[in-house]
C-alpha cells in the first residue's frame, strides 16, 4: 500500500461498473493484494473513483482496450488533458491530438 500514503488519487474510468466495483473494494482484476490496497484507499479517503473529472489518464499496461478510446472522449471526461502513457502504447491514437498533452516514457514491445 505504498502509493497511497503519500498520494490522493483519483481514478477514473469510462465504463460505471467498474467504478462501482471498485468502489465495493472489488478489483475487475486479479493482483495479489489489490483488494486490500483498493479497500484502503477508499477507507483513507486518498482513493476515490468517478467516470469524469480526473485531471490525468495514466496508461501502465498495455491492453488493448486503451487503443479503443479515443481524445475525444478522453477530453470530454478530464478537468486536465494530460495522458501519461508508461509504454508509449497509446502514442499513435492519444498521443497526436491537439489540446492533449502527451507525456510517454519507456518503449512499447508488444
Amino acid at each position: 500500500m505504498p502509493c497511497l500514503h503519500r498520494l490522493d488519487v483519483t481514478g477514473l474510468d469510462f465504463d460505471a461498473e467498474i467504478v462501482s466495483g471498485l468502489a465495493a473494494g472489488n478489483a475487475p482484476l486479479f493482483e495479489p493484494g489489490l483488494d486490500d490496497l483498493v479497500k484502503a484507499g477508499l477507507v483513507s479517503d486518498r482513493l476515490r473513483l468517478t467516470t469524469e473529472g480526473a485531471s490525468a489518464l495514466v496508461v501502465s499496461t498495455p491492453w488493448p482496450e486503451y487503443r479503443q478510446v479515443t481524445a475525444g472522449e478522453v477530453a470530454a471526461r478530464m478537468t486536465r488533458h494530460l495522458i501519461l502513457d508508461a509504454n508509449r502504447f497509446t502514442g499513435e491514437t492519444l498521443g497526436s491530438e491537439a489540446g492533449i498533452e502527451y507525456v510517454s516514457v519507456g518503449t512499447f514491445s508488444g
